[in-house]
C-alpha cells in the first residue's frame, strides 16, 4: 500500500501525459487532415497591367481544409512565405497574404503540387505592375518632320486612363480633344499643327 501511495503521483502524471498525447493526436489529425480538392485563385485587385506590390489573393476550395494544411502545401515562387486566413463569411474561402511586399515588374507563381490536396498540379502566375509610365508615342519622342495634320498618341502601361485633359499639357497650347481606348490616349487637334515648331507634352502628377 505504501508503495502504491509513492507511485500514485507518477501514475497520475503518466495518465495526464497519455491524455495530452491523445488530445494532441486528435487535434493534429483534424487540423492537418488532407483531402483532394479543386482550387480557384484570384488576385484581390488586378487589371491588364497586372497586380500591385501589396496584393493579396482569394482562394476557394471544394474541400474543407484548414489554414495550417494550406500553408504547408501552397508555395509562391520566387520564394515568399504565405500567411493564409479563413474568410469567415464564406465557406471554404481563404485570403492568402504574401509576408513580403512583391517586387514591381516581377512575375510570381502560386502553386500546389499534385499530392495530398490535389489530383493534379495547380499554378497561377501574376505580373506585378511596373511603375506607371508611357511606353511609346506617335510621333516618337524627339521625333522630327512630323506632318502638321498628325494627331498625338500616347501609350501607357495602364488601361482606361481617366480625364487625360486634366493631366496632359501641350506647349505651345493646342485646342482639340482627347480620346481614350484601352492603354492609348489620342489627342486630335482642331487645326493643323504649326510648321517648324517644337511641341512639348507634360504629364502632371495624378494621372
Amino acid at each position: 500500500m505504501e508503495n502504491l501511495n509513492k507511485r500514485k503521483p507518477y501514475l497520475i502524471a503518466s495518465a495526464i501525459l497519455v491524455l495530452l498525447a491523445g488530445i494532441f493526436f486528435v487535434y493534429h489529425s483534424i487540423v492537418y487532415r488532407t483531402e483532394i480538392s479543386e482550387f480557384d485563385l484570384k488576385a484581390s485587385v488586378a487589371d491588364a497591367a497586372g497586380i500591385t506590390p501589396d496584393s493579396h489573393f482569394i482562394l476557394k476550395t471544394t474541400a474543407p481544409l484548414s489554414t495550417q494544411v494550406l500553408e504547408k502545401y501552397f508555395k509562391m515562387m520566387p520564394a515568399n512565405d504565405l500567411s493564409i486566413k479563413k474568410v469567415s463569411a464564406q465557406e471554404n474561402t481563404f485570403e492568402i497574404i504574401p509576408k513580403d511586399e512583391l517586387q514591381a515588374n516581377q512575375i510570381y507563381t502560386i502553386a500546389v503540387d499534385k499530392g495530398p490536396l490535389a489530383s493534379h498540379d495547380f499554378s497561377w502566375a501574376y505580373q506585378v505592375k511596373a511603375p506607371f509610365q508611357i511606353t511609346s508615342s506617335v510621333p516618337a519622342d524627339r521625333g522630327v518632320d512630323a506632318p502638321t495634320n498628325t494627331g498625338i498618341e500616347l501609350y501607357f502601361n495602364r488601361d482606361n486612363i481617366i480625364a487625360p485633359e486634366s493631366f496632359i499639357e501641350i506647349t505651345p497650347a493646342v485646342s482639340g480633344r482627347f480620346d481614350v481606348a484601352e492603354n492609348k490616349v489620342r489627342f486630335i487637334p482642331n487645326n493643323p499643327l504649326a510648321e517648324r515648331t517644337i511641341y512639348t507634352i507634360k504629364i502632371k502628377a495624378g494621372l
